[in-house]
């Protein structure tokens, strides 16, 4: 069985991806791709987890969860996505010691533990450092910023660091990343890598993040004009979403506001910059699937 998680990161899609695989539910569960709602396996995979780090997985463990969570479509699903944003941690245990989310090899050791046998891959979408740690402080009930940077050094966070450590600890785990910004030119390719859908299939939802960064009447004229071209490659579908969104765009969604106490404008152009050549070395990392758009 292929298990896909979804591991965040948090304060990226907002729990978009997730919100449009479950409104496509019934037609992926017709193509043996099971999307179980949250509360059917968060906490329960938690529970698990823990457990299984005190007292090692009994034999059963894997098939008792999944059908606990599959209920009666266990025996036809062959493909079942996962998702939460703090699988790797709350939003006070991102950062220790100049490393993002410390704890992400012990958990995922034991995630793949449960899953021995199964062909289980990662999605994580990364976030520029400058906007990632001010959303992740919003989303706390930490009191003060420097609870969420603890002793480090803004300028020394690198995606490519965490990319490389899971890469190192997991060279056979199959590992999708992508830019959050990309997220609205990549949303329906993202959906499908996860599905193994082919690219005409139809998914509601493939253009909600597009939606978004452009005006009403230029996403009415996009989707007017793939109605009269629906066999666009996906090279082509990029091209003609850059030029409608070069024309149409909302100034107001796509360019983030990057305050954080204390920071500077100087500090913050600083880790964007940063953040840039960070992604590139995240795209040479093995193990890395890179989704561009």
């Amino acid at each position: 069985m292929r298990i896909i998680l979804h591991a965040g990161a948090q304060c990226t899609d907002d729990e978009r991806l997730l919100k449009t695989l479950l409104r496509n539910k019934d037609t992926l569960a017709q193509a043996g791709v099971a999307v179980p709602h949250p509360k059917s396996y968060r906490n329960l995979l938690r529970k698990t987890l823990v457990n299984g780090l005190k007292n090692k997985f009994n034999p059963e463990a894997r098939d008792h969860l999944l059908e606990i969570i599959l209920k009666d479509t266990f025996a036809q699903a062959h493909t079942v996505i996962l998702s939460n944003p703090l699988f790797f941690g709350i939003p006070k245990e991102v950062l220790e010691s100049g490393q993002l989310y410390p704890k992400a090899v012990k958990v995922l050791e034991q995630f793949l533990l449960l899953f021995p046998k199964d062909d289980v891959q990662l999605y994580f979408s990364i976030r520029n450092p400058a906007s990632f740690l001010p959303a992740l402080f919003k989303t706390s009930q930490l009191s003060e910023f420097s609870d969420i940077l603890k002793t480090t050094n803004p300028l020394e966070i690198q995606w490519s660091e965490f990319a490389s450590r899971l890469s190192q600890a997991f060279p056979e785990l199959p590992i999708h990343m992508w830019c959050n910004g990309d997220s609205p030119f990549i949303w329906g390719q993202i959906l499908r890598q996860m599905e193994q859908l082919p690219a005409p299939k139809n998914i509601a939802g493939d253009f909600d993040l597009f939606s978004d960064i452009i005006s009403k009447e230029g996403f009415d004229r996009f989707k007017a004009y793939i109605g009269k071209h629906p066999v666009l490659t996906l090279r082509q579908l990029r091209i003609v979403m850059g030029a409608f969104a070069e024309k149409f765009c909302r100034t107001d969604i796509i360019i983030e506001e990057l305050e954080a106490p204390g920071w500077d404008e100087t500090l913050i152009q600083d880790l964007t910059e940063l953040y840039d050549d960070d992604v590139r070395y995240v795209h040479q990392i093995p193990s890395v699937q890179f989704i561009l758009p």
